[in-house]
Formats: C-alpha cells, sequence, structure tokens
C-alpha cells in the first residue's frame, strides 16, 4: 500500500470527484481526487469508502462513525 498525494486539484463541473478502483495488471489503484478546497470537509466520506474498498468490508456510515466516536470521548471525560 503506498499513498500518493499531490496538489488541491479540482475536476470539471461535469466529470466532478473522482472515487474509484481500477485494476492495473495485479495491482488496485484507488483513485481519490478532485476535491478542490473541500478536501478536508469531504475526506471523512472519501476515507471510509477506500476503507471498505481495500478490506471489502462494509464500513460505518459517516453519521455512525462520528456518533461512535462522540460516545467514546463522552465516556472517556465521564472515567476522568
Amino acid at each position: 500500500l503506498t499513498p500518493s498525494v499531490g496538489y488541491r486539484y479540482i475536476r470539471n463541473r461535469h466529470d466532478g470527484l473522482r472515487l474509484e478502483s481500477e485494476q492495473l495488471g495485479n495491482k488496485k489503484i484507488i483513485h481519490n481526487y478532485g476535491h478542490g478546497g473541500a478536501g478536508v470537509t469531504l475526506s471523512w466520506a472519501c476515507a471510509l469508502q477506500i476503507a471498505s474498498r481495500i478490506t471489502g468490508d462494509t464500513q460505518p456510515t459517516l453519521e455512525e462513525a462520528l456518533l461512535d466516536e462522540l460516545a467514546t470521548l463522552q465516556q472517556h471525560e465521564e472515567n476522568v
């Protein structure tokens, strides 16, 4: 697994964000670009999608993941 990063590239209005997989020989390439200035905002949902594609597991929705994290933080605060 080798991450590759670049500039805050934005695709045109019709193509939009590219979040898809392709097989290139014996390697699986996962494209995740075209966020433009919204990269930080979209990163949570895109990260869950990528994790799902890598592991083949069903990942929680963004809302479920954030609510779970909030519950963990609240539980930690109660124990401090």
